[in-house]
């Protein structure tokens, strides 16, 4: 998630990123994901976002499903927002591929 926070505050800035991943939680939390400790918060004039230490335990199926439901609303909301322009840019991203977060195509 730290690519993908850092990549969309590159393109979008934090205050839109910050928007976005707030309501990609909340609707990812309604479809049943466990997002709990997933958090945006303000500094001044800047956001950022912190996760569960379990997030980076391997093997750590609910925090993969988590993330995944997280990264398919983004998905949405981003193609909502932008249509294909951010997501196909998030795509050209490697090291994101290798982590299958990618967005092009519909979960």
């Amino acid at each position: 998630i730290d690519l993908l926070w850092a990549n969309l505050c590159d393109i979008l800035g934090t205050a839109a990123t910050a928007t976005l991943v707030r309501r990609a939680i909340r609707r990812a939390a309604s479809n049943g994901a466990e997002l709990d400790g997933v958090n945006i918060d303000r500094a001044a004039f800047d956001y950022h976002y912190s996760h569960p230490d379990s997030w980076h335990e391997r093997g750590n199926e609910q925090a993969s499903r988590g993330l995944r439901l997280l990264v398919q609303e983004l998905r949405s909301l981003l193609v909502d927002m932008t249509g294909p322009v951010v997501v196909r840019r998030l795509d050209r991203i490697a090291p994101l591929r290798r982590l299958g977060m990618t967005m092009g195509e519909e979960r």
